[in-house]
């Protein structure tokens, strides 16, 4: 799944950088923030901070399925910036994140 949806975006992001005519398209935001949003919450909320909790056959698959995963999140960000406020605001990733950092009840 996590191969898949990287290809997905390598593909919408490629289609992106190869547009000649620019006619009907805004080229200040090609991105469109909402689109991606689910495909983020599912890779960050249900496979990411999931990842250490399961357990594999093969040790080596949690590390491959979190390396996928900050791939893919990494490669939303860095063409959809807008995408980190969204990510943070009320996400798992920042609770769990603040609790490691800043000692929470």
């Amino acid at each position: 799944m996590l191969k898949l949806l990287n290809a997905l975006v390598d593909c919408r992001f490629k289609e992106c950088n190869v547009i000649t005519d620019t006619e009907g398209w805004d080229l200040n935001n090609p991105m469109d923030s909402g689109a991606f949003e689910p495909y983020l919450t599912y890779v960050r909320d249900h496979v990411l901070l999931k990842a250490c909790f399961r357990s594999y056959r093969i040790k080596n698959e949690r590390w491959e399925i979190s390396r996928l995963s900050i791939e893919l999140i990494s490669k939303l960000l860095d063409h959809v910036p807008q995408l980190m406020y969204q990510m943070l605001c009320g996400s798992p990733l920042l609770k769990t994140v603040s609790r490691v950092f800043f000692i929470m009840p």
